[in-house]
């Protein structure tokens, strides 16, 4: 059931992993063809560092699931 659960968690994590990266991917865009906003530059560092921190978690959780298996 844990193991079910857990998969279910990460399936939702890629989802919204996948659309934080197309919405900075946007960002990126518009500040090639117009001037940056506060706004856009705001926007891109609270993704940058929502995706740092989902990362930071992934790893973390991928080096306790190995240790559990040993």
């Amino acid at each position: 059931m844990v193991y079910a659960s857990s998969i279910l968690a990460t399936q939702l994590n890629n989802k919204n992993m996948n659309e934080l990266h197309q919405e900075l991917q946007l960002i990126d865009e518009f500040e090639a063809n117009f001037n940056p906003t506060n706004q856009s530059k705001k926007r891109k560092l609270e993704i940058l560092g929502k995706l740092k921190t989902n990362l930071s978690y992934n790893k973390t959780s991928e080096l306790l699931r190995e240790y559990n298996e040993l």
